[in-house]
């Protein structure tokens, strides 16, 4: 005879309980403070208590945080599977270093931003500037202003400004206000400083500065927008003596004529030159 037992068999299901771990990554110029991982539920909304600080390095600054290489906001993000929030730092600013210790040139440009200076040399004349970075060198082309401008697109690492100065040298300018024999709408743009020998001073557009025997500079007639910047700026040499001056040898007013006109304008920018020399005596005595 058969028998037969029964037996009773229970089943339990248990459900494992997922969860998201959040990271968070320091890039390149750039450093964390806080906790850098985090393990929450599914759903689990971020906060901003929650998310680490962070600090870039010297001329850097925090540009926000990255997954997968897309920006993002952490704080208010809903967590439901694993992340890496990576936090990218950019450059802030380049510093600027001064070669050759002309004014006008700032000490740092921020990233992004073109460098823009009008130099000046203390008892000199800046004729010329170059730029080097990240090793290249370039030299500048002054603006019409004789300001200079590096586009921030050449920006890529710290600027080095060297500068061409001419030493011991002043510009000045005699108006149509000053001599009313000028031409309107010109001036005399005068170059003090030492006389060259086999060498000549030269403008941007090509003309050719004369040496006067009579007040001891170069000189010549020039538009009534040029200003001290604008000339040194464009200030070349090129071979060769310039051309000497006494009175009437050249047409100062513009009438197509060397005449006695010419030769008034001479004496009274010699007058002027010694008006000037009077003055810079009064000042030091001072």
């Amino acid at each position: 005879m058969l028998s037969f037992t029964t037996t009773h068999f229970s089943v339990y299901c248990v459900k494992e309980l997922k969860v998201c771990t959040v990271n968070f990554a320091a890039g390149a110029n750039g450093t964390l403070s806080g906790t850098a991982s985090l393990t929450v539920d599914p759903g689990h909304i971020l906060t901003a208590a929650e998310i680490p600080g962070v600090s870039p390095a010297e001329k850097y600054k925090f540009a926000g945080w990255q997954v997968n290489g897309q920006t993002t906001d952490p704080v208010g993000a809903a967590v439901n599977s694993d992340v890496t929030y990576t936090a990218v730092f950019t450059r802030d600013y380049y510093e600027v270093t001064n070669e050759s210790g002309i004014s006008g040139l700032p000490e740092k440009v921020n990233a992004d931003e073109d460098l823009s200076f009008t130099p000046a040399a203390e008892g000199g004349l800046v004729t010329g500037v170059s730029v080097s970075v990240g090793g290249t060198t370039e030299k500048l082309a002054a603006n019409a202003d004789g300001s200079y401008t590096l586009k921030s697109a050449a920006i890529t690492d710290d600027v080095a400004v060297s500068a061409d100065i001419i030493k011991s040298a002043a510009i000045k300018f005699v108006t149509r206000t000053d001599c009313l024999a000028l031409k309107t709408g010109t001036q005399i743009v005068l170059l003090n400083t030492a006389k060259l020998s086999g060498s000549k001073y030269v403008l941007a557009d090509g003309t050719a500065l004369y040496w006067s025997k009579v007040f001891n500079a170069y000189f010549a007639v020039v538009g009534a927008d040029k200003t001290a910047a604008s000339v040194s700026a464009g200030l070349t040499t090129a071979d060769g003596d310039a051309t000497q001056v006494f009175l009437r040898d050249v047409d100062l007013n513009g009438d197509g004529r060397k005449n006695i006109v010419d030769s008034c304008i001479m004496l009274y920018i010699k007058g002027y030159m010694a008006a000037q020399e009077i003055i810079k005596i009064v000042n030091s005595a001072e």
